[in-house]
């Protein structure tokens, strides 16, 4: 199909996956896994459904206000989604694909607004993003080409002025930046060479960061001076190596911070004592493993965890935990796997009384491709028999029955609506998810109808 093609592109998917329920208590963990029908809006012009926000491979997470921000580095897609534990579970609201290879997102609020520093350590880029009302979207405030090489941030607030904590690792240098939104979008307030190899930082405290290496299980706790003029540093500890994953969360008795180990799947919830003089580990706990992805949401007297795991191109799993009062244990409110199934319409495409539908299914690992054909007859839209053709483009390999059904592929039908294509047994859902399919009907009046899915 040629880019030039003149077509509505209207993109549309409904993604349901099965619902089930389990229970499982195990120690002091409470779990209900619930599997739920995922609903993902896009914009493409106007807001439509995708599926995109719960497909594989995201490697970015941030969270600000109640949302929490997505990130994919090998196609630049971001999802925005809300966290609604007890109707929906995770409610992506937005997809759109943005620039590609960023690799670090930190979240952070002022004056109301919710915002997420975007950072590719390869050339030093920081943007700055306003994240719309409702989450339907972003806007790009600054866009600046800083200092390359940075690998962990956290976003402390001072007197509700956000800064910016950056780290990195191979020399030890830290920054602290203040958020003006003006220019690059912030002015450095303070630079010193700390110690090198930390791995994992987050907020222990509005004011306060934690500090983490995996290689020796080192944690640090700073306390944010004045202005952000330097960080004092209130506790030295060696703890327990090899942990990968932090999120760090509010309850009414103080701050707390979740800590998890890939590897062995441990969990750990520490509480934040007074002054960041040290932490009291509250809850320890072997859950599952390979995790990660972590963003910690704290409302009203409420904290939860969102936890993701990608292992395959079809294979990801969403959960969120509700963290127990004190910080004693963890409930797994949620629990979702997603085996990248989506159904994508063209949306109706008229002429002269007569109208076309392309819809695309897939199930994660067989297309099915069929359209609809009707004709207005006395104020009533009835279904009609027409001749269509129809090629298509997927974005990556196919499986070895390439020779049946080339990519490019061109087909020919002689009556709509009908069932056309079935592609079966695809090991990935990535080449289908991102192709180029177009349909072109014959109409009574012997004109040509185009229908096109794009994406």
């Amino acid at each position: 199909m040629s880019t030039s093609d003149v077509g509505i592109l209207i993109t549309s998917v409904l993604v349901v996956i099965f619902v089930s329920r389990c229970h499982k208590q195990v120690a002091r963990v409470t779990t209900a896994c619930v599997f739920l029908a995922f609903f993902v809006l896009a914009e493409t012009g106007a807001a439509q459904q995708t599926s995109a926000c719960g497909s594989p491979g995201f490697s970015g997470f941030a969270t600000s206000g109640p949302y929490v921000w997505s990130y994919r580095a090998s196609d630049g897609m971001v999802c925005i989604g809300q966290l609604d534990p007890f109707v929906a579970g995770f409610v992506p609201i937005y997809q759109y694909k943005w620039d590609h290879g960023f690799s670090s997102f930190v979240g952070f609020s002022w004056a109301g607004a919710n915002y997420i520093w975007a950072y590719r350590a390869s050339d030093g880029i920081v943007a700055i993003h306003q994240i719309k009302s409702g989450g339907n979207g972003f806007i790009q405030k600054n866009f600046y080409k800083w200092d390359t090489g940075y690998s962990g941030f956290a976003a402390p607030s001072l007197n509700g002025v956000p800064y910016i904590w950056a780290y990195r690792a191979g020399d030890g240098l830290v920054c602290i930046h203040k958020i003006t939104l003006v220019g690059p979008g912030f002015t450095t307030v303070f630079q010193y060479k700390w110690d090198t190899g930390f791995s994992s930082f987050v907020l222990a405290g509005a004011d306060y960061v934690w500090a983490y290496r995996a290689s020796d299980g080192l944690v640090t706790i700073h306390h944010i001076n004045n202005l952000g003029n330097g960080f004092t540093q209130k506790y030295y500890y060696k703890w327990d190596t090899g942990f990968s994953g932090f999120a760090s969360m509010n309850l009414p008795d103080g701050a707390y911070v979740w800590a998890y180990r890939a590897r062995d799947g441990l969990v750990t919830i520490h509480q934040i004592n007074s002054g960041g003089s040290g932490f009291t580990q509250k809850y320890y706990y072997k859950w599952d493993t390979d995790f990660s992805g972590f963003s910690g949401i704290s409302t009203g007297s409420n904290a939860y965890v969102l936890a993701y795991r990608t292992r395959g191109p079809r294979d990801s799993l969403i959960c969120i935990h509700q963290i127990n009062s004190s910080g004693k244990g963890f409930t797994q409110v949620f629990y979702k796997p997603y085996y990248c199934s989506w159904q994508r319409r063209s949306g109706w495409v008229t002429q002269n009384g007569f109208r076309v539908e392309l819809i695309l299914d897939y199930d994660g690992s067989s297309l099915n491709i069929s359209s609809k054909s009707q004709s207005r007859i006395f104020g009533f839209w009835l279904d009609v028999t027409s001749t269509a053709s129809y090629s298509g483009s997927f974005s990556g390999p196919l499986p070895p029955w390439q020779p049946i059904y080339p990519n490019p592929f061109t087909l020919s039908a002689s009556s709509v609506p009908a069932y056309l294509v079935h592609f079966n047994d695809f090991s990935t859902c990535f080449a289908m998810e991102h192709g180029k399919y177009t349909m072109e009907a014959l109409s009574p009046n012997g004109g040509v109808v185009e229908a096109k899915v794009e994406w």
